[in-house]
């Protein structure tokens, strides 16, 4: 029987629902996004609260709202926070995100979504699951309308598709006056295709920076690049 938890150095991560699990792409965006002190995070779809609590623990005092449709994974992430060391700067919130972004709220320094992206494939029998995966109540319009509402003008909103809706993405992005500052493709190993893509918005121009990561060697074995991004988490690494 699988692991209900998922244990990394600094918290856990319960993952006891029928929902997606623990995923290496989701570590990785976590690893990967970063943003100069920020003092609000938005994490939009947060499932377990994976995302937040990685932002915890590098940006320890910034406060962390994670949004999430669906009411078990909202009380999934809340139980993951009250359990962490940040348990004070992190909040669970079941809302849609098409919601969430009013006029009254504050604009954030960082957001951050590991979205779904399925679109025009049958539906997961697991409703949650399903909701996880497929983009019907999540489209990628929609996520860059919320982005676009709720970032603040200096700040960063990074999210992670594969790699052709990672350029649906951007084609979308550009109508809304947001470029592309960093990229990062990420490959299974040496030969493969771009498994995903990792991307930061923003709604400054400037010179885009761009990371290729290989996740494993020819042999099968992490490489030395997922290692260092992944060591502050990982326990085993």
């Amino acid at each position: 029987m699988p692991n209900p938890y998922f244990k990394f150095k600094q918290f856990t991560i319960w993952q006891a629902y029928q929902g997606l699990k623990v995923t290496t792409d989701g570590c990785l965006l976590g690893a990967i996004a970063n943003c100069l002190n920020p003092r609000r995070i938005l994490d939009i779809g947060t499932g377990t609260g994976l995302l937040s609590l990685m932002l915890a623990q590098r940006y320890p005092s910034a406060e962390i709202t994670a949004i999430d449709v669906q009411p078990e994974a909202t009380g999934l992430a809340a139980k993951n926070f009250a359990a962490s060391p940040w348990a004070g700067n992190l909040k669970a919130v079941n809302q849609r995100i098409q919601d969430f972004s009013t006029p009254q709220i504050k604009p954030f320094d960082l957001i951050i979504s590991n979205p779904p992206f399925f679109a025009g494939h049958l539906p997961n029998q697991d409703s949650s699951k399903a909701q996880a995966l497929h983009n019907d109540g999540l489209p990628i319009k929609a996520l860059l309308e919320a982005g676009s509402a709720l970032l603040a003008d200096d700040g960063c909103f990074w999210v992670m598709y594969p790699a052709y809706e990672a350029d649906q993405c951007l084609k979308l992005a550009a109508a809304m006056n947001f470029y592309l500052a960093e990229t990062w493709p990420i490959y299974n190993s040496q030969k493969g295709s771009i498994f995903r893509k990792v991307m930061c918005l923003k709604k400054q121009k400037s010179v885009v920076q761009e990371q290729e990561l290989i996740i494993r060697t020819e042999s099968g074995t992490y490489t030395n690049d997922f290692i260092e991004l992944l060591k502050p988490y990982y326990l085993y690494l």
